[in-house]
């Protein structure tokens, strides 16, 4: 057995494999005697089928299945030996009908090489903006009275008041055919036209609805309707929404019984109450600014790390891994995106390699916990105690796939946070209005 490697400026490669006879006819040989003990033919009993006749009619079938077993292994063990960083899988290239009757036989197969990486990040040349969040008491405050409203008593009412939820159901026409359930709260809808529809409407009662003037966009009338956005674009501009029941919402006063211990357990004075909400807005906040700054730094490194990926082998190999039939020219469109992903995994691959980046079962536990209380958090699951986020994780790691998942979130965030710690930060402090303006829409 023979390689030839032959490499191209673009990272891309031709790997050449030379088979013998020498190298394939003792194995087939091997599993033709291996068949012959089993192999039921007409006139035969077991085992004393003639291996002649064995060969003639399997031993084509054994030769192609044995060649493959070894063109795999043989470009697996070369890879390794090479110690090649190799993108994907190698592609066989197509070449014409083999003649089994030659003594030597020549496989290629196309590659893609992972281009080597210089990242030199230092602070003086790689700076971001890290924004400082104010603050302000108002939004500690805005903080403090969603949690009266969502640990108040909900109570039915009969007109619809400044605070209420409306639920009902909502139809392309009066006689109510094609109907969809719906609701909002009026709280959500306060800088619409919407809003004056519904303040004061009774229960039973039908509003008529105008898509364009109505709600700022399409795509606003859909989320607070609860309806797909192509649906509403193909019915026309007018709905009718008929209220089937009315929600009011008393606000839990401030005290230990209805709102701190229930937000906070443990909590039974005002004052700390308060400062927890604070505490817990700032963290907010925070998180937000981190994120920010982790985006840009992806982007960041992607754009100032020179690596040259091979396209045309990458464009081949994902046609051959799409669960969904995709033409080339579907995944020309979409290879900017995916090269941009490449690029990231082969950084974050460079920083594991390289720095003393270590993935341990304290991380993995660590960020399975913390994926168990994303997953919980929708369902109301904030009085969860401790130890039942760490038995859910624990269960969670016991399946393949989520050590996957979980794997690849630490992965990621441990090398962000090895080149966050390399880069150089400018300070910028920024209202929390300015802020969600310029980078939430």
């Amino acid at each position: 057995m023979k390689f030839d490697l032959e490499k191209k400026e673009d990272n891309s490669a031709v790997l050449s494999l030379t088979l013998g006879k020498e190298d394939y006819k003792p194995r087939v040989d091997k599993v033709i005697k291996e068949y012959r003990k089993t192999a039921t033919v007409p006139g035969f009993r077991k085992g004393t089928v003639p291996e002649g006749l064995v060969r003639k009619q399997y031993g084509m079938s054994i030769t192609i299945d044995e060649v493959n077993k070894l063109l795999q292994e043989g470009v697996d063990g070369y890879l390794k030996e090479q110690e090649l960083n190799i993108l994907g899988q190698p592609l066989p290239i197509e070449s014409n009908s083999i003649n089994w009757d030659d003594d030597q036989h020549v496989f290629q197969f196309e590659i893609g090489i992972a281009p080597s990486i210089n990242l030199n990040i230092d602070p003086s040349t790689h700076t971001l903006d890290l924004y400082d969040i104010t603050v302000t008491k108002e939004m500690v405050a805005e903080e403090i009275e969603y949690y009266r409203r969502r640990f108040g008593k909900v109570s039915p009412a009969e007109v619809v008041g400044e605070e209420d939820y409306v639920k009902g159901s909502i139809s392309h026409s009066k006689e109510g055919d094609h109907k969809h359930e719906g609701g909002f709260g009026m709280d959500s809808i306060n800088a619409i036209g919407l809003r004056e529809k519904f303040l004061n409407a009774s229960k039973d009662a039908v509003i008529e609805i105008s898509l364009s003037a109505d709600f700022d966009s399409l795509d606003q009338a859909a989320d607070l309707l609860n309806m797909d956005t192509h649906h509403l674009a193909e019915h026309g501009d007018q709905l009718y929404f008929a209220i089937e029941s009315i929600m009011n919402v008393t606000m839990a006063d401030l005290n230990a019984e209805e709102l701190f211990e229930k937000v906070f357990p443990g909590v039974v004075e005002e004052d700390d109450f308060t400062q927890k909400v604070e505490a817990q807005v700032v963290d907010f906040y925070k998180e937000q600014a981190s994120y920010v700054f982790e985006s840009e730094l992806v982007k960041h490194v992607i754009q100032s790390v020179d690596m040259t990926l091979p396209k045309g082998f990458l464009l081949k190999w994902m046609q051959t891994v799409t669960e969904e039939p995709t033409t080339a020219e579907e995944l020309e469109k979409q290879y900017p995106e995916l090269e941009k992903q490449y690029k990231w995994q082969l950084i974050e691959d460079h920083v594991l390699r390289t720095s003393e980046v270590q993935v341990g079962d304290e991380d993995m536990l660590e960020e399975a916990i913390r994926k168990v209380k994303e997953s919980l958090s929708g369902y109301g699951a904030a009085g969860f105690e401790e130890h039942m986020y760490v038995d859910f994780a624990k269960r969670m790691l016991k399946d393949e796939k989520e050590v996957r998942d979980v794997y690849q979130r630490v992965i990621q965030k441990k090398a962000i946070t090895w080149m966050k710690e390399r880069y150089g930060k400018n300070l910028v402090t920024i209202s929390a209005e300015d802020f969600r303006t310029k980078h939430q829409g």
